[in-house]
């Protein structure tokens, strides 16, 4: 089984409450240089060759399925047909003709095209025609990334992250998957954290990273209170989880709890007492979104050449 074949699983279900009191868009499609974050995630595992995605859906799973639904519409050009009558009509005398040259375009039999696109287009073939009724569209142009595969799957409003992975075990088919956040980006090398996996040979890996400051300030002060030290944003000497895991797919053995089974202080905790986790430490950069400052501070740094803008 080649490396592409090895699906991502990313978080997605969540509620998302402290960023609840800035919009009301679900935290994974708040934009980042007019893209959702989410969208951010998928181009990073899709520059390193890794294109199916399996989304455990929750909280506002809605406005996941709508953005995905009507992903082709909203990112491409395109030309529909409208009004046209619902009852047969001979192809070959059709009023509007191909505005497309010979062979281009992706034909999608339902008004809104799907992440994966369409069928191919036949040589020849003319891809607004060999079909009824109103709606067809031939998008155009070329693709911004390759193509994707997209899963979007109801894991239920309050599973924890766990069963979230429990629930979608049918669409985990490869050996391993990785599994990430859709609100955390960095340039982490995703092909370099799969060698570190294979060579280990652990069930887990969990990518880290070190924070470079706190974000106050620490002070050190005797019983009496009498400060003897204050710092502002010192280092931190702990490695904090970035998500970018990776899981052997004997790990789902260990998802038996049900919807209520917890990731980071359930699952995890079993694991690591089991000696079966290790950590990919990530030295460049990452950053997470939780709150709207989050989404501003990424929203400048993508104005200024985002870092972990690692596609073309």
């Amino acid at each position: 089984m080649s490396n592409e074949d090895i699906p991502v699983v990313i978080f997605c279900g969540g509620e998302g409450t402290r960023m609840r009191g800035g919009t009301l868009t679900k935290k994974e499609l708040v934009e980042i240089g007019g893209r959702p974050i989410i969208w951010h995630v998928m181009r990073i595992f899709s520059a390193h060759g890794f294109n199916r995605f399996v989304l455990p859906l929750g909280y506002e799973a809605g406005q996941l399925r709508r953005y995905f639904l009507d992903y082709e519409a909203m990112t491409r050009d395109f030309t529909i047909r409208l009004g046209s009558p619902s009852h047969e009509q001979d192809v070959g005398e059709d009023p509007l003709p191909n505005p497309l040259p010979k062979g281009e375009g992706t034909p999608i039999p339902r008004p809104l095209g799907g992440a994966r696109g369409g069928a191919e287009v036949g040589e020849g073939a003319d891809p607004l025609l060999g079909g009824e009724g109103t709606g067809k569209i031939a998008f155009r142009g070329p693709e911004q990334h390759p193509e994707w595969e997209v899963s979007l799957v109801d894991t239920g409003l309050k599973t924890d992250k766990a069963g979230r992975i429990a629930r979608v075990a049918e669409y985990l088919t490869a050996d391993r998957f990785f599994v990430t956040y859709g609100d955390g980006v960095g340039d982490v090398d995703i092909r370099d954290l799969l060698a570190f996996h294979r060579a280990h040979g652990k069930l887990v890996t969990i990518t880290a990273i070190q924070p470079k400051h706190y974000q106050y300030g620490t002070m050190d002060a005797d019983e009496d209170g009498r400060v003897g030290q204050y710092v502002q944003y010192p280092e931190l000497p702990y490695w904090i989880n970035a998500g970018f895991m990776l899981f052997e797919r004997a790990t789902l053995d260990w998802l038996r709890d049900g919807d209520t089974q917890a990731l980071e202080t359930g699952v995890l905790q079993e694991l690591i007492a089991a000696g079966q986790v290790m950590m990919y430490r990530h030295h460049g950069f990452w950053q997470s979104m939780d709150t709207l400052k989050d989404a501003n501070d990424l929203e400048r740094l993508w104005q200024q050449g985002a870092p972990w803008k690692i596609w073309q």
